[in-house]
């Protein structure tokens, strides 16, 4: 039988008003206005470049295409740090851009000119491939003028050393100075002239480019050559993570020439030192270790509250003690694997027992009689040793990062 209109309208006029609602929802979704919403990967990123602090939220997996994201562009004399190539570990990072300027170098009748970023004297030197010794004398200035000079940036001036060829007891050095007589050299040199030394040329001889100079004395003379221990700087980076420990810059030791000669006095025979000069001096070895925390402390900050630890030490305490126990209060040095029950703490002198491998064991019951076992007594011990022996656990750490102990 057939339906009449009003029939069909009433049978299908709920679903039509339902889908017209649905088309207006729908359409109100599209075009009402959204928040950015970041992905929970992206990291909070700090570049600063050309005089400014440019902030950016990123994903990017690289500093360099941090840069290429956020425009900035790189020049190829830029230097960018940390290396465009460095990965991004941890959620807040810093990347300084250094332009380069130009700079005008003066050697002698010499004259270079360079793009740069570096500030150095001796590093602006070697990046124009020159070949720069202990004895010359660097002096950088700003050319204010322009018109004179005909250019603009750094101005780097070399006053060369002389070379010399000097004999000290039969041993024949080349050497160099800046002083202009042979006296000033020796002064310079720190060469001492004993009795019974003699001196070629005259002290008040001139200087002159690759004249010999010869100190030498009757009989036998040992002669040594000694290293120069390098100094060991580091550089805390919150932008590596803790643990991180990289050579930035290889230390050089220095040499020293150490020349001595036997004699008797009374009635002993002994060794005694002629001179001591100086050859080359030791190049600084510069490290950059990571001070950033990458994981959350969780339950663990629990238990270093309760013994006293503060907050703002958590990431460090946690660093020594996940590496010398990996959290385990009945562990013995040596041990691997997962966490023993209790089985009794060490005797020996040389074996490290408990949360930070106190050695022996039972000096930890100075904070307390249950110390063999509760972590929170082993916590207070550890903290005195890291603030006795080291200031603090700050400084635990870093010494820890170095030498993989403490």
């Amino acid at each position: 039988m057939k339906q009449s209109y009003q029939q069909f309208e009433l049978r299908y006029f709920p679903w039509a008003v339902f889908g017209i609602l649905a088309l207006a929802v729908c359409l109100s979704w599209l075009f009402l206005p959204r928040a950015t919403v970041h992905a929970a990967n992206d990291r909070l990123i700090t570049i600063y470049h050309d005089g400014q602090a440019q902030v950016v939220s990123s994903s990017a997996a690289t500093v360099g295409e941090v840069l290429q994201r956020a425009g900035v562009s790189v020049g190829a004399h830029d230097l960018v740090e940390p290396d465009p190539a460095t990965k991004l570990a941890v959620s807040n990072f810093n990347i300084n851009v250094y332009r380069a300027e130009p700079v005008t170098i003066i050697d002698g009748s010499a004259r270079y000119h360079i793009l740069t970023p570096l500030t150095g004297d001796r590093q602006i030197a070697e990046a124009a491939g020159l070949t720069i010794y202990d004895e010359d004398i660097l002096t950088t200035s700003r050319i204010d003028d322009f018109v004179g000079q005909g250019t603009i940036g750094l101005l780097l001036t070399i006053k060369r050393s002389t070379p010399l060829k000097v004999v000290l007891y039969d041993k024949s050095l080349d050497m160099r100075t800046q002083a202009t007589t042979v006296g000033g050299f020796l002064q310079e040199k720190n060469i001492t002239l004993n009795p019974g030394d003699k001196l070629f040329p005259d002290a008040s001889t001139p200087i002159t480019a690759g004249m010999a100079v010869a100190v030498y004395r009757d009989g036998s003379q040992l002669v040594r050559q000694v290293a120069v221990p390098f100094v060991t700087r580091r550089i805390y980076d919150a932008n590596q993570l803790l643990g991180y420990r990289q050579v930035q810059t290889p230390g050089v030791p220095g040499q020293r020439l150490v020349i001595s000669e036997t004699q008797t006095k009374n009635g002993r025979t002994v060794q005694v030192e002629l001179q001591s000069v100086a050859l080359s001096q030791p190049t600084d070895q510069v490290e950059v270790i990571g001070t950033k925390a990458n994981t959350s402390i969780g339950d663990k900050g629990v238990a270093m509250n309760l013994a006293g630890i503060s907050p703002g030490n958590y990431q460090y305490a946690d660093y020594i003690i996940s590496h010398e126990s990996g959290w385990c209060a009945t562990k013995w040095q040596g041990q691997w694997g997962g966490c023993p029950a209790y089985h009794g703490t060490p005797t020996s002198s040389y074996v490290g027992y408990g949360l930070c491998q106190a050695t022996p064991g039972y000096k930890m019951q100075t904070a307390g009689t249950d110390w063999a076992t509760n972590p929170i007594t082993q916590l207070k011990w550890c903290t005195n040793y890291a603030n006795a022996k080291y200031g603090g656990w700050y400084n635990a750490y870093l010494h820890w990062v170095v030498y993989h102990s403490w």
